[in-house]
């Protein structure tokens, strides 16, 4: 998958150990509205997605994570790679250790019918809310 970006923020010691997280992300286009998620709490958006769970298929995960985040079931034979972002920063929970996580992106359509969200207990204390701004007056 082609790389779209490397965010490296270079404040970590090389020697540290790192910890690497894969996370599937999707950008979901209806019409002229595209689905973003947004942490009130912090003030920034970002497309429905999330971690890569143990023995799960990224189309799995970006299927649950999709359905969780914003309520919507991805069609499976949509699904198509866009591109893949790293980041790479000291971690914000554990002191010594450099945080690696790639993104990888992908253009899906879903269904009309939406399902209950469940965001997690993070989400909720950020103040997880979904928004579909419209993407023609950008």
């Amino acid at each position: 998958m082609k790389t779209l970006a490397i965010f490296d923020d270079q404040n970590y010691d090389l020697n540290w150990e790192r910890y690497e997280r894969i996370a599937v992300r999707a950008i979901v286009i209806k019409g002229s509205r595209i689905a973003l998620v947004k942490n009130i709490k912090e003030g920034y958006y970002k497309f429905p997605g999330g971690g890569v769970e143990d023995k799960e298929s990224f189309l799995e995960a970006l299927a649950r994570e999709t359905q969780e985040e914003i309520g919507l079931k991805i069609i499976p034979d949509s699904v198509k790679e866009y591109g893949m972002i790293h980041e790479i920063r000291k971690s914000l929970h554990t002191h010594s250790e450099i945080f690696h996580q790639k993104s990888y992106y992908y253009t899906a359509s879903v269904e009309e019918d939406e399902f209950l969200r469940s965001f997690q207990s993070r989400e909720i204390e950020s103040g997880t809310a979904i928004e579909w701004p419209n993407i023609l007056d950008a």
